[in-house]
């Protein structure tokens, strides 16, 4: 059942007493709930999951709900045909998983408590420390954003910054979504070549760079923001613990701007873990990576 058809029948079966989006815009979320519902004091989101789904940036966008929504928030997969959603996600992420015939029983969820599995105050402490190490990136970035640095070629930076890290370790993060494969030394390659991002590694810092392609942010975006979130937390019964705390670096060779929110790519890629900057001198960017990890790490032991 597509999005918008869920949502007119969860609007007439639950009534005025219920706010119901489907593909809602959040500030932080490249990629969100298909639908949000609220009312009575409840919040549950809902994730179709069908067979063309990819299951990383499934788990990528249930991560960040979880780090996004209140922490009494209902997260339910509801499942079309024959998919098979992952197993990780069924046992750990989703407080319930029903198949798209069961929406009675979706509607009884909406106004139901909270999941008595889901450890509601070790998330709210996992979201108040993932909060403290998002804003100490995004502070760094958006004072970067209010300085007059001169942009030049992010690919050349990274370039620079591969040929001075001569241990450096090929990084293959997931494919862009729905395509496959194409593992490549020092880069990433979606399939298609249009849309290739270089990386360098700086104090175990993965550095890279933003392809310039003709695209929207967000479908840019989606991949590196997709990426950090599948890598950096694992889920425990319904709780997303993070693994790790170490910032990358997003350059850019213009600062981004969302059509509706001008200030969302940076907020959004930091929310993920990623660092956005324009790109400037290989000098500079290995400056940004040592102030960084000292300011997350005097964050977060404050």
């Amino acid at each position: 059942m597509k999005r918008f058809d869920l949502a007119r029948l969860l609007v007439r079966e639950l009534g005025v007493d219920f706010i119901v989006v489907p593909n809602p815009d959040h500030p932080e979320l490249i990629s969100g709930p298909d639908v949000l519902i609220g009312g009575r004091g409840r919040l549950t989101a809902t994730f179709r999951v069908a067979r063309s789904t990819s299951k990383s940036l499934l788990e990528a966008r249930v991560v960040a709900t979880r780090l996004a929504l209140p922490a009494g928030a209902n997260l339910v997969g509801v499942i079309e045909n024959d998919a098979a959603p992952p197993p990780a996600l069924v046992q750990q992420g989703f407080d319930a998983v029903l198949q798209d015939t069961e929406f009675p029983h979706l509607v009884r969820l909406c106004s139901a408590k909270p999941s008595d599995r889901l450890a509601i105050k070790e998330l709210q402490s996992v979201q108040r420390r993932h909060s403290l190490f998002y804003s100490t990136i995004l502070q760094i970035s958006e004072l970067r954003q209010r300085r007059e640095l001169k942009a030049t070629s992010a690919r050349e930076v990274v370039a620079t910054l591969q040929r001075r890290e001569p241990a450096f370790e090929t990084l293959i993060p997931p494919p862009i979504l729905g395509e496959p494969s194409t593992r490549s030394p020092r880069k990433w390659r979606s399939g298609r070549s249009d849309f290739v991002s270089p990386r360098a590694s700086v104090k175990q810092t993965t550095v890279a760079a933003l392809p310039e392609v003709h695209r929207s942010i967000a479908q840019r975006l989606r991949p590196f923001w997709s990426e950090a979130l599948a890598d950096d937390f694992e889920f425990d019964t319904g709780v997303p613990y993070q693994r790790s705390f170490q910032p990358r670096v997003l350059l850019v060779e213009a600062w981004p701007t969302y059509r509706f929110d001008a200030r969302k790519p940076a907020r959004a890629a930091a929310f993920s873990s990623w660092l956005m900057a324009l790109a400037t001198t290989p000098e500079d960017i290995e400056t940004l990576v040592n102030r960084s990890l000292d300011a997350v790490s005097r964050r977060l032991h404050a």
